[in-house]
């Protein structure tokens, strides 16, 4: 892959500096409508293709609501197909930093093609595409809404021409490029489902892109969303790890159910928080479902199969029978628990959190539940207090209940 090397190629003879006025019109009023695709986020020299093992089809991003995945090239148009690569560059490090319409990091195209389909606009299609190119040499692949590619030897060929039906294509040269090689600007206009673009020697930046007036793909949309669950918990529980890209999200963030559990909601400025504790169940089944926090028709679901955890340490409060009386000689309140009698070495070294009414008692070892525990705020007869009973070892180990309050005359003897 020569990134800086620059050959002499077939270019436009006659530059229109009348279109490039009109091009940066239009730019402009597309990015005012919706920011142009720019590559500034990608990693730098993250390579897409046949090095990294990838093969056509695969996604290499989805941002404003355009897919841009990998597609084989042609170099003739009875040539075999070939798969080359797509590398994610400084704009300076691509022919000695001559492409100046390129932002701070570019596509550079070698032998590769890219596909960009719009499944966030309406109907799927959009009604126009400008984006700024580099030609290094060779030749260049395109095709408009899945009809076979076209190999030409320059862009400049495509000036003023219909390449598809209903869809014209205008390339403007910038004239600030003295050394011969061709680059510019690449508009289209029509119904456009989808585009394959690619080339030898190629680089490629500044993807503006228009939809129907009504829309211009304004739906919420999530893409990518994917769960990577953690081991297992003691009790059968587990974390998850997740990520997803969205288009244009709501302002109060999102939500992540799976079965009877709901987490968030979470911001979507922050960094992915860790998801969980997840709730086993016996078939190892889970569907996650990612919903906008403003829109729940925004949403998109993710099935996780075959992942069973089974309790290695089954929690010890399953069975916990609790009572809380009320002492009327002094108007104190003691908590008294009967545990399950069946122990573990590991759970008797654990410790667990007491909290009532929302309140925290205190943590207490395994061997201080079986007794009397005072509790430091006063309750009352004949009413009821949640408590809830928490391993710190194991947080998803828990014990919940409301507990109607008994009385006693008696504290010593509740």
């Amino acid at each position: 892959m020569r990134l800086s090397k620059l050959k002499t190629m077939n270019s436009f003879n006659k530059p229109i500096r009348f279109l490039f006025f009109l091009f940066m019109f239009s730019a402009g009023f597309l990015a005012a409508q919706k920011p142009c695709i720019t590559l500034d986020t990608l990693p730098k020299d993250k390579v897409f293709g046949a090095d990294t093992k990838l093969k056509p089809g695969a996604t290499v991003f989805t941002q404003f609501g355009t897919s841009f995945q990998l597609a084989a090239f042609k170099t003739t148009t009875i040539d075999s197909v070939q798969f080359g690569n797509v590398n994610f560059v400084p704009v300076s490090e691509v022919f000695n930093g001559a492409f100046k319409l390129g932002s701070k990091r570019v596509a550079f195209v070698s032998n590769i093609n890219l596909l960009l389909t719009f499944p966030n606009y309406t109907e799927k299609k959009v009604k126009r595409i400008c984006l700024t190119f580099y030609d290094g040499g060779g030749v260049e692949n395109i095709a408009i809404n899945g009809e076979p590619l076209k190999v030409i030897k320059s862009f400049s060929e495509l000036n003023g021409l219909e390449i598809a039906k209903g869809v014209k294509a205008t390339v403007t040269r910038d004239t600030t490029v003295k050394t011969g090689s061709l680059s510019g600007y690449l508009c289209l206009e029509g119904n456009i489902t989808s585009l394959t673009i690619g080339g030898q020697e190629l680089a490629l930046d500044n993807f503006c892109i228009e939809g129907d007036d009504s829309t211009d793909g304004s739906k919420c949309s999530f893409n990518g969303f994917k769960i990577a669950p953690r081991p297992c918990n003691t009790d059968g529980s587990f974390l998850a790890d997740f990520g997803f890209q969205i288009v244009n999200p709501g302002k109060n963030g999102y939500y992540i159910s799976v079965g009877a559990q709901t987490f968030g909601p979470y911001k979507y400025t922050a960094p992915f928080p860790v998801l969980g504790p997840i709730k086993p169940n016996s078939a190892g089944e889970y569907e996650f479902v990612i919903s906008d926090a403003d829109n729940k028709d925004c949403n998109e679901n993710f099935k996780l199969s075959g992942w069973k955890c089974n309790p290695t340490n089954p929690c010890i409060l399953i069975g916990t029978k609790a009572e809380i009386v009320f002492c009327q000689k002094d108007s104190s309140s003691y908590l008294t628990l009967t545990l399950p009698p069946t122990l573990t070495p590991v759970l008797l070294l654990d410790t667990f959190k007491i909290s009532v009414d929302g309140k925290t008692i205190g943590i207490f070892p395994l061997r201080l539940l079986s007794g009397k525990i005072l509790l430091p705020r006063k309750l009352y007869p004949n009413n009821k207090s949640v408590l809830v009973i928490c391993s710190t070892k194991t947080p998803n180990c828990c014990f919940d209940a409301t507990i109607e309050i008994s009385t006693s005359k008696d504290c010593s003897n509740p």
